[in-house]
């Protein structure tokens, strides 16, 4: 378990991610483009954010997600 800033907004959060027990495994996939690094990782509501932005640029008809 890890304590965690969100590297886009900032927010505190806990991270069980060892063994895939982290809450991020239970939504869907988001792939970076080739301009973004990160070097940690989302809180859930910027991960959402992200998740919907790029389904809407894609255009692949994907329902959005809610907090």
């Amino acid at each position: 378990m890890r304590n965690i800033s969100c590297e886009k907004c900032g927010n505190k959060f806990i991270c069980n991610g060892s063994g895939y027990d982290c809450w991020c495994f239970e939504k869907p996939y988001v792939r970076l483009d080739a301009t973004e690094e990160l070097s940690d990782c989302l809180c859930e509501q910027c991960l959402i954010q992200l998740y919907n932005e790029r389904s809407k640029n894609n255009n692949q008809g994907r329902s959005q997600l809610q907090d």
